[in-house]
């Protein structure tokens, strides 16, 4: 929650600091978040977003399955997500 005059600039300071969050191989030292662990848990958490929206929330930043290159098979990968 933020006061409604601080609104604007805590959204831009989330994305700012969310949107960077390299998505990749964990064993990858340039990756800052690995993957999500299990195909289950993928759509858990993509149903959270998907139902953000109709509870009034807009996604800010990210919020699809990003494309992972060298790296072994991802079973489910979200980006960083900021629902506001």
């Amino acid at each position: 929650m933020l006061y409604e005059s601080m609104y604007d600039d805590g959204i831009a300071r989330t994305e700012g600091q969310v949107s960077p969050i390299k998505v990749g191989d964990p064993l990858d030292t340039s990756s800052g978040m690995g993957p999500i662990n299990s195909e289950k848990h993928y759509k858990h958490v993509m149903g959270l977003i998907e139902s953000a929206g109709p509870d009034g929330a807009r996604l800010v930043t990210g919020g699809s399955r990003p494309k992972v290159r060298n790296s072994r098979r991802v079973t489910g990968c979200a980006r960083p997500y900021s629902p506001m």
